[in-house]
């Protein structure tokens, strides 16, 4: 007979275990000499994981989630559908295979972002998409709000560790 103690799991668990997570194949690109490569990455709770093949049995790499700082679709000559990942000094680029997938991936790459970061993300997304986006039913910012300088706007709140 197993017994099982109780906790309260803390708040950054509990933050931390409501991120989405998404896996599949993708593309990278390596560099001038090697091009691109498919890849398959497997997004969790707390790591980005970068595999060579889906059931190869260890990643070639993993990055912590919390330490991606910025995930933007980017125009590459060659490719459709692309993403820039920003970890510290590392930028990968990525191809997904379908405007649906790049939405996908966007979306779960930046939940642990703070908002600001978020919204400039999606907007990018929606602009760049020719479907109807829902940012379009949003009213107009009045003009004296828009004659605000930058000095006079609140500073964002800072985010120095991921939750």
């Amino acid at each position: 007979h197993l017994h099982s103690m109780a906790s309260t799991p803390s708040r950054s668990t509990t933050l931390t275990s409501t991120l989405p997570s998404k896996e599949g194949h993708v593309e990278k690109y390596r560099n001038v000499f090697l091009g691109w490569a498919r890849i398959y990455l497997r997004l969790d709770r707390s790591y980005l994981h970068y595999y060579v093949a889906q059931y190869a049995p260890s990643p070639r790499k993993s990055i912590v989630r919390c330490d991606i700082t910025s995930v933007k679709q980017i125009n590459v000559a060659e490719k459709n559908h692309c993403i820039e990942l920003v970890c510290g000094s590392e930028r990968w680029q990525l191809s997904t295979y379908t405007q649906e997938e790049l939405h996908q991936w966007i979306r779960v790459l930046t939940a642990h972002l703070p908002d600001r970061e978020v919204q400039a993300n999606l907007k990018e997304i929606e602009a760049d998409s020719s479907e109807p986006s829902v940012l379009d039913d949003l009213p107009a910012i009045p003009d004296y709000m828009q004659e605000m300088q930058e000095s006079e706007q609140p500073s964002p709140p800072s985010y120095d560790e991921c939750i």
